[in-house]
């Protein structure tokens, strides 16, 4: 138990640190500085050197900035107020309808881009703020944005599912179709809270606005939003055609964003130039993060807490039910300190062989798997999806995001606890489209 001393150790230096005013990213890099250079000595720093470098020299993390970048440019050109109008003339009368929408955007944008943290980034520059301004509750919004970006995990084209059916060898189809419906729990989920919050608590949100018009006004209204059609089909038309890749695709999709507003005469240089000075400074935020969070994954390694934490938990004599548990337990404390990825390359090895011998279905197990870890990725104290939204909207501070996330966290648990006791809303899909019996 080497391994429960040292990682005490490490988690109380970064909590030192945090105290005595240290932002928290650089907190983690000064920890695993030290700690690495303790651990493995001085050729420690030449692997911290290496990580970081690849930990963002990665054509995966491209898709990010750019989805980003599409946000900005929204924004700053004042496109997404247009799309707001529309939306108050189709459900004025409904008082909760961002919150809706802001669920539903996220589920649609994890179809999408399959990556959390672009979905999280993205609402964050794009929704949060205006909301906020219109008068919706800040907290209950953080906390809406923040958990849309869980559904990228499991809803297909997930890049992480395919990810753990190739390591852990289950059928990568099962995987993708598995997440459907564990995604759409997941959304239903956050409707009828917000739903029910709103009804209880008006002042959550604003008072209804009726438009007053009538179902042709309104869609005449609609026709302003066409050319929006032409965004929606560069991002999701090119992928579905075969025509781009998803890194592709954003950039299509940025580039479509200030077409659409050069067409509404909303372009400008300077709001071209703010959009991109913007997202440098954001995106160079969520660098730092994948930094810490790459040599954190190493250190764990290095020291072996990571796989003493997992091995330890695959001795324990207990049923398979409570196996189940315990292991998931295992992975939603390791997504509040590392990626999902270095998640997978920890514990898959170690999980895999236990899972199968006591007779726990592995595609039942593994999008449970996908799920968690994300859900980790937004527990505090490090949750690397609340940082990414504290970095993208400005006007809040890491607190509060902590304290909006909390509630959803518990709707976060009563959804896994039903994944694990009704297996059949992970297989039903699978089964039924016969990728396994």
């Amino acid at each position: 138990m080497e391994w429960w001393g040292s990682f005490m150790l490490i988690i109380g230096l970064v909590f030192l640190l945090i105290a005595i005013g240290l932002p928290v990213v650089f907190a983690f890099l000064l920890v695993d500085i030290v700690a690495l250079w303790f651990y493995a000595g001085s050729g420690a720093l030449w692997t911290v050197a290496t990580s970081s470098y690849t930990s963002i020299a990665s054509y995966q993390l491209a898709p990010i900035g750019l989805f980003m970048l599409m946000g900005e440019a929204l924004y700053h050109t004042g496109m997404v107020d247009l799309v707001m109008e529309v939306v108050d003339k189709w459900l004025g009368s409904f008082r909760a309808r961002y919150y809706i929408v802001a669920i539903v955007t996220g589920t649609i944008l994890a179809a999408m881009t399959g990556v959390s943290i672009a979905v999280v980034a993205m609402l964050g520059v794009i929704l949060a703020p205006v909301m906020i301004k219109r008068g919706y509750d800040k907290m209950l919004t953080l906390g809406t944005v923040l958990s849309s970006g869980t559904m990228a995990a499991i809803i297909p084209p997930s890049s992480l599912a395919v990810l753990y059916g190739s390591l852990a060898q289950v059928s990568i189809g099962g995987m993708l179709v598995g997440g459907v419906l564990p995604g759409c729990l997941l959304s239903a989920f956050y409707i009828v809270y917000v739903l029910i919050r709103v009804k209880r608590n008006p002042s959550l949100a604003p008072p209804p606005q009726p438009s007053g018009l009538s179902l042709a006004g309104k869609l005449k209204a609609s026709l302003t939003l066409l050319p929006f059609l032409f965004i929606i089909f560069s991002v999701v038309g090119v992928i579905s055609l075969g025509i781009c890749t998803p890194t592709e695709s954003a950039a299509a999709g940025a580039l479509s964003c200030y077409i659409v507003a050069a067409l509404f005469g909303r372009l400008t240089w300077s709001r071209v130039k703010a959009s991109f000075v913007t997202t440098t400074k954001i995106f160079g935020i969520i660098y730092f993060i994948f930094v810490g969070s790459t040599c954190f994954s190493q250190l764990l390694s290095i020291t072996g807490i990571a796989a003493g934490f997992a091995e330890f938990a695959s001795h324990l004599k207990l049923s398979p039910v409570l196996l189940f548990i315990v292991f998931q337990i295992v992975v939603w404390i390791l997504g509040m300190l590392i990626d999902q990825v270095s998640i997978m390359m920890i514990t898959i090895p170690i999980f895999t062989p236990v899972i199968n011998a006591v007779g726990i279905n592995p595609l039942h197990f593994g999008v449970v798997f996908l799920v968690n870890s994300v859900v980790g990725g937004k527990t505090p104290p490090f949750g690397l999806l609340t940082f990414t939204l504290a970095s993208t909207y400005k006007e809040t501070t890491i607190e509060e995001v902590f304290r909006s996330v909390m509630p959803f966290l518990a709707l976060d648990a009563v959804a896994l606890a039903i994944m694990i006791f009704i297996p059949k809303i992970c297989l039903f899909l699978p089964q039924v489209s016969g990728l396994v019996k």
